[in-house]
C-alpha cells in the first residue's frame, strides 16, 4: 500500500525515468524527474505512490525524505524503474549507520505514520552549493541540473571541498531559504509542489506577500550561478580539511572508528558527541566565546545566538538547534571538533562553570 492506502500494484511505470545521481536526496530527484517529464512535482509524487492516490490534492509529506517504508519504497521503485537500493539511497535514513539522527523514530496520528525529525537534520530547508547544482557538464545534468545532496541537510556539512567554498543557505534574489515553505504552510516534501515549469535549480520560495498562500508566485531565481570573482572570500585550507574529514566519517566507505576525547568511537558516537559539545558551547555563551577560533567567526556565532533569545537564560531546545547559516554553523562545529580532538573535557569545563 502507498502512504495513503492506494494499492501499490496499481501504479504503472512512468514513460521515462532518471538514474539517481551520487548522494542525491529524494526531493531533488523528484524535481529533476518532474523537469524531465514536463510535470509539476506534485503530479510526479502522485504517479509514484508518494501521496494518498493518483488524484490526491495534497503532495507527499516532508518526513518521506527521511525514510520510505517497504511498501511505498517498492511502489516508488517500480514506478520510477529504480532498484530497491537506489530508492533506499535517496532517503536520509541511508546514512543512519554513521549519523544517529538520519533514521528518526516514527509516530502516528489521523494522517497515518510519520517520522519525528531531529533538529540535527534540516528538513524544512537546506544548504546548497551553486556549482554542484549546475552539474558536471554531462548532457543529462546540463539539461536537468546536478544533485540536491543529502549531506547538505546535516549541520555538520557546511562547505563543498570539491568547489572550495562554503555552502549557501539563502536564495541570492529573495534572500529566503530556497527549499523552504512559507510560515504556516504544510510540511510537504517539496515546497510549492504544484508549480510546474521550474528548473530544479530555481528557487521555489514564495515571493512576498505570502498571504496569497498557494497562489503566491515562486521566486524562480536560479541558484546554480557561481559567485562572481571576489564576491566570496576564499575558504581557509584547514576549514576545508576539517569538512573533508567529517564527510569521510559520513561516507559508507569511511573508517569504522575514530577518536573522541581520547577514546575510540564509532562515527555515530562521534557525531553524537559533536552535537552535545555544540549544545554546551551554545548554552554557555558568551562565556564560551574564547573557544571560537577567530573574532569574525565568534561574531557570527554571537549574532546567531542573540537572535535565538539574547543573553537571557535559554531553554535547551534553543541551545540544541543548529543554525542553517553556515558561517555561525561552521564556527560551532569547528570549536566542537577541536574539543573532541583533545584528550579531556577540562577546556570546556572552565567555560561552562561560570554559565
Amino acid at each position: 500500500m502507498t502512504p495513503g492506502g492506494q494499492p501499490a500494484d496499481t501504479l504503472s511505470p512512468l514513460p521515462r525515468s532518471l538514474d539517481p545521481l551520487p548522494d542525491e536526496a529524494l526531493p531533488g530527484y523528484l524535481l529533476r524527474l518532474a523537469h524531465r517529464l514536463g510535470l509539476a512535482p506534485a503530479r510526479v509524487m502522485q504517479l509514484t505512490g508518494l501521496t494518498g492516490s493518483r488524484d490526491s490534492h495534497q503532495p507527499a509529506r516532508r518526513s518521506l525524505m527521511l525514510h520510505l517504508d517497504e511498501a511505498p519504497a517498492g511502489a516508488f521503485a517500480r514506478a520510477t524503474r529504480l532498484t530497491a537500493n537506489e530508492t533506499t539511497q535517496l532517503c536520509i535514513s541511508s546514512m543512519s549507520g554513521r549519523y544517529p539522527w538520519a533514521a528518526p523514530p516514527a509516530t502516528g496520528d489521523q494522517r497515518g505514520p510519520r517520522s519525528l525529525a531531529s533538529p540535527w537534520v534540516f528538513t524544512s530547508a537546506t544548504r546548497y552549493c551553486p556549482q554542484c547544482l549546475a552539474g558536471d557538464g554531462s548532457p543529462i545534468q546540463l539539461q536537468h541540473g546536478g544533485a540536491w545532496q543529502k549531506a547538505w541537510r546535516l549541520p555538520a556539512v557546511f562547505a563543498c571541498p570539491a568547489h572550495r567554498r562554503l555552502l549557501e543557505h539563502l536564495c541570492p534574489s529573495c534572500r529566503q531559504p530556497p527549499m523552504s515553505a512559507a510560515p504556516g504552510s504544510p510540511a510537504w516534501l517539496i515546497p510549492r509542489a504544484f508549480d510546474g515549469g521550474l528548473h530544479p535549480a530555481q528557487c521555489r520560495a514564495a515571493l512576498k506577500p505570502q498571504a496569497a498562500g498557494r497562489h503566491a508566485r515562486p521566486c524562480g531565481a536560479r541558484l546554480d550561478a557561481p559567485a562572481r570573482p571576489g564576491e566570496d572570500p576564499p575558504v581557509p585550507d584547514d576549514l576545508l580539511a576539517l569538512q573533508d574529514r567529517l564527510l569521510h566519517l559520513l561516507s559508507p566507505e569511511g573508517p569504522a572508528a575514530t577518536m573522541s576525547v581520547g577514546r575510540p568511537a564509532t562515527p555515530a558516537q562521534y557525531f553524537a558527541d559533536l552535537r552535545h559539545i555544540c549544545s554546551l558551547i551554545n548554552g554557555a555563551w558568551p562565556h564560551s566565546r574564547n573557544l571560537i577560533a577567530g573574532p569574525r567567526m565568534a561574531q557570527r556565532l554571537g549574532q546567531y545566538i542573540a537572535s535565538t533569545g539574547g543573553t537571557a537564560p535559554r531553554r535547551h531546545a534553543l541551545c540544541d538547534a543548529p543554525p542553517l547559516d553556515v558561517r555561525p554553523g561552521a564556527a560551532l562545529i569547528t570549536a566542537a571538533v577541536r574539543i573532541l580532538d583533545g584528550s579531556d573535557l577540562l577546556v570546556l569545563g572552565e567555560f561552562l562553570a561560570p554559565a
